[in-house]
């Protein structure tokens, strides 16, 4: 199975000329937003769960002030919030942001992150926090006496200030800057950037914990191990189990160019582990990655593939949640144009994500902002597992354990492998198998196939037109009102214990009205009529082969 899976093309949100940064944000309702900058303004896109955009674009502002650099999380009671540079002179530049609802209805005006007016603030990164509040990270240029230096500060879900302006970095010579942020299960939140004078590297990655009000409870935290080039370009989410995952880039590390490496910490700081690896190609650069927690408990890693040095992809690596890969890299882009870059990657509410990139082309200069779903199939164990699916196709095995598959939307595939297992497709053309031990499959609505495998197995395809396959052992075949045309195409008369349970066909009463009513023998076949929309065909059985044990009224 593999552990990530594209669907569909690529959403086209853009091509409005010089597109400089963007970010994105999952929405409570299964879908996600994305903002972007442009030279006319900073724009937004909501997205329905499948990837299609939900209708037009949003103008979050005009470029009054020639706002650039956006970044938006979605706020604990749904509605999300966009923060940007807004330039205020030729040679400075305040923080600002807007609230909207989850339908990209402006809430009120937009307010001030915070203005200094001798200084400049750039480049926001914003999360929210678990009491309904957010913070934002931003750099300070000229703020600490020494080039510039990294801030944050706290808000209440109505905007107003929880905290003061605050310096993040303590190391103060030369650069702090280009951070991110995140909240911690427990309401605080982490802050990563690059500094440089902490190690003999140009630049090494960081880390600092907060408390929901601001106050640190750590002091900085060098995160990377290996020291020479330069580590930057931090990316950082909060895993299930409440520890920190982070990945940056690192120069020369892998014997090529930039490559692509990641570390989990402890939920107080302290290391998990030691840095690893993320990329496995390892000529030409791995830039720019970006990394969000999944609901399994792992996470996954996105970055820019430079396949040459004019030409670059999207890639994508599954991790577990100690830092394992699940499978192998993953192209996600197409590669249609000259580079796909500035990659960014949400969990989406049904466990899908949605990865999203700028598309640039070299010869006209300009790019657009392209989005695509992929899935992260669950992956089963040797432990007894609940693996639900997506509203897309969905690949899910269960492995060993008593396990429960649930497929939903789509049309999946479930394998349950060894146990007793329950597998229930719901909507869509499912294929379920339940592969070895007594199992219990229901297709649901959609033209399903189900195969028992061996063991003693309950078969219901449910709705619509079903193809059914006991396999070895006495299974039992169940029907219902309306439920389609279905075929059973080894129902057995001789294996003792197997039978078609019609309790629940309500215009088949008993043995004798199913015998003088109902039957009738085509091609072979038995075939079962309830006359109200329930066709059972039993392939190559004959009506004299059948008895008042073969059913179940």
């Amino acid at each position: 199975m593999k552990p990530l899976a594209r669907t569909g093309k690529e959403a086209a949100l853009t091509d409005a000329g010089s597109i400089n940064v963007h970010g994105a944000s999952a929405l409570p309702n299964g879908g996600y937003v994305i903002v972007w900058d442009t030279s006319n303004g900073i724009r937004a896109q909501i997205f329905h769960p499948i990837g299609r955009p939900k209708g037009d674009d949003i103008e979050i502002t005009q470029s009054t002030r020639g706002e650039n650099r956006p970044d938006v999380t979605v706020l604990a009671d749904g509605n999300f919030i966009v923060t940007y540079t807004s330039l205020r002179s030729s040679t400075k530049a305040a923080i600002e942001a807007q609230k909207f609802s989850k339908d990209g209805v402006p809430s009120g005006d937009a307010f001030t992150v915070f203005v200094d007016a001798q200084n400049t603030s750039f480049d926001p990164e914003i999360t929210a926090l678990k009491d309904g509040g957010f913070a934002v990270s931003y750099n300070g240029l000229g703020r600490d006496g020494d080039a510039i230096s990294y801030h944050a500060r706290v808000f209440n879900a109505d905007g107003t200030p929880r905290s003061g302006d605050f310096r993040v970095n303590q190391t103060s010579e030369s650069f702090q800057s280009f951070g991110d942020i995140v909240g911690l299960k427990d309401g605080g939140f982490a802050v990563t950037w690059r500094s440089s004078e902490v190690d003999d590297s140009l630049y090494a990655v960081m880390l600092r914990l907060y408390d929901a009000d601001g106050t640190a409870r750590t002091n900085e935290i060098q995160v990377n191990q290996y020291w020479l080039g330069s580590q930057s370009n931090s990316s950082i989410s909060i895993l299930k189990n409440g520890k920190v995952i982070l990945t940056w880039n690192s120069d020369g590390q892998d014997g090529s160019d930039e490559g692509v490496y990641a570390r989990i910490m402890n939920a107080d700081g302290s290391p998990a582990g030691n840095e690893f690896q993320v990329h496995s190609q390892t000529s030409n650069a791995q830039h720019q990655p970006d990394v969000t927690a999944l609901s399994d408990g792992g996470f996954i890693i996105v970055w820019t593939n430079f396949t040459s040095e004019d030409t670059a992809t999207i890639l994508a690596q599954r991790f577990s949640a100690n830092g394992t890969p699940i499978g192998g890299e993953t192209k996600i882009s197409s590669g249609t144009a000259d580079l796909d870059v500035r990659v960014q990657v949400v969990e989406l509410e049904d466990g899908a994500v949605a990865v999203s990139w700028q598309d640039y082309s070299r010869s006209t200069f300009t790019g657009g902002i392209e989005s695509r779903i992929v899935l992260t199939p669950p992956q089963g164990s040797k432990d007894q597992d609940t693996l639900s699916g997506t509203r897309f196709a969905d690949q899910l095995q269960g492995f060993k354990g008593n396990d429960k598959l649930i497929g939903f939307q789509g049309n999946d595939r479930l394998d349950g492998g060894w146990g007793k297992d329950t597998l229930k497709g719901f909507d869509g053309a499912d294929r379920i198998l339940g592969n070895r031990g007594d199992d219990k499959l229901l297709g649901g609505a959609g033209n399903d196939r189900l195969l028992g495998g061996n063991g003693s197995d309950t078969l219901e395809g449910g709705a619509d037109d079903d193809l059914l396959t006991g396999g070895k052992d006495s299974d039992l075949f169940v029907f219902a009102n309306r439920g389609g045309t279905d075929l059973i195409q080894d129902f057995s008369t001789l294996s003792s214990g197997e039978a078609i349970d019609l309790t629940a066909v309500t215009r088949i009463k008993r043995y004798n009205d199913l015998m003088n009513n109902h039957l009738s023998e085509i091609d072979g076949n038995v075939v079962i009529d309830d006359g109200a929309g329930m066709v059972i065909t039993l392939e190559g059985v004959a009506i004299d082969d059948l008895s008042r044990n073969d059913f179940l009224f």
